[in-house]
């Protein structure tokens, strides 16, 4: 079906695995580990930021994004609202009526 001989198949196998997959099993690890010591708090943003200046390591936001996504982790939803419209609340008492003139100094 795929066109693979046994022998190929058996060398992919067998082969040791890649620096590169290496590194990627090792900050699975690390994401993972941060993203629980954050109690789910954290999210891409943050995990970049502690790997990156709290342990020195070198990796991109996008691929911690992904990473993250992968193993199904996301950050605990915000319970503030991010905008609150304010043109309607009162803040103070308006004591001069809107009357801006005044006829002496400290009059208002």
């Amino acid at each position: 079906m795929l066109r693979v001989t046994d022998r190929g198949y058996g060398a992919w196998r067998d082969s040791p695995m890649s620096q590169r997959a290496i590194r990627h099993e090792m900050l699975v690890e690390t994401i993972v580990n941060i993203h629980r010591a954050s109690r789910g708090c954290y999210g891409a943003r943050r995990v970049h930021a502690e790997l990156v200046h709290g342990l020195g390591i070198s990796v991109g936001r996008d691929q911690v994004a992904r990473v993250l996504a992968r193993t199904g982790l996301r950050r605990l939803a915000d319970t503030r609202e991010r905008y609150v419209n304010r043109e309607h609340l009162v803040t103070t008492e308006d004591l001069i009526n809107r009357n801006f003139t005044a006829t002496a100094p400290d009059q208002l």
